[in-house]
């Protein structure tokens, strides 16, 4: 079980125009259905599912985490684990169902969460390899890995033990992954107004066509990408300027608040 809500990513999130925005953490023992239907009526406008079918993959994870205004309005949320590898040091972070909703969208509130998970593991596993996993809609990935500096898909051509744990995490979300094309069959499926929601320019972006070469059906095969990266001081650094940057909405003060967020590390 990893940690709660990094302090500087709290204080960050506080600056955010508007009044600011907020970061609840519930751990898995509080995931009753009453707290995730609001959840799932926010995912299913956008990426449809049946309730049982989101709370089963929900309840495989470990933290959520609930975005919120200061004034308490709900404006998405994501979904947390993170676990031993096979091998003595090996550590493994997987993020889920993003879902933000679009007016609250480009905030970094993506960033500054999965920032406070990953800088949690760095600091309680300091000499451990850590690895961000990923299984995600195209949306996602886009908004994910255009803030690392370096990310690699995982199918039959990755290493062995990428292969065989998003195989195991994603058959315990009763989902089918496909090493020889690294295609993750989730059952979810792109509403139209989500696809009509982005420009033709937002799919001839490097990471959209990367992701569009291989799930060119992404609109309708309910099918996601598995991807990676390393938790190493250059990806943390390209993620924590990334949010400071979006939360902040400008670059002038990134710098200084990317530099807050790595503290020591």
């Amino acid at each position: 079980m990893f940690a709660l809500v990094n302090v500087a990513v709290m204080s960050l999130l506080a600056r955010a125009p508007d009044g600011g925005l907020s970061l609840e953490v519930v751990l898995r023992e509080h995931f009753t259905d009453a707290l995730l239907a609001p959840l799932y009526q926010l995912s299913n406008a956008f990426m449809a599912e049946p309730f049982e079918h989101f709370l089963h993959h929900a309840r495989t994870n470990d933290q959520l985490h609930i975005f919120r205004r200061v004034a308490g309005q709900l404006v998405g949320f994501q979904l947390w684990r993170a676990f031993a590898g096979r091998s003595a040091g090996e550590r493994f972070v997987l993020g889920g169902k993003l879902r933000i909703l679009p007016e609250a969208r480009r905030q970094g509130l993506h960033l500054a969460s999965g920032l406070s998970v990953l800088l949690s593991e760095r600091q309680r596993f300091p000499e451990a390899a850590i690895t961000r996993l990923g299984v995600a809609s195209l949306f996602g990935f886009v908004s994910i890995v255009r803030r690392v500096a370096r990310y690699d898909f995982v199918n039959e051509a990755s290493r062995p033990d990428l292969i065989d744990v998003i195989g195991e995490v994603t058959h315990a979300s009763r989902y089918t992954f496909d090493a020889s094309t690294g295609l993750v069959r989730v059952g979810i499926f792109i509403t139209p107004e989500q696809l009509l929601r982005y420009p033709p320019s937002y799919f001839e972006s490097p990471a959209a066509r990367a992701y569009c070469a291989r799930n060119p059906a992404f609109r309708t095969n309910g099918s996601y990408l598995a991807f990676a990266f390393e938790v190493d001081r250059e990806n943390l650094a390209a993620l924590a300027y990334g949010a400071a940057e979006a939360v902040l909405c400008c670059g002038s003060d990134a710098h200084a608040a990317a530099q807050q967020l790595l503290g020591g590390l």
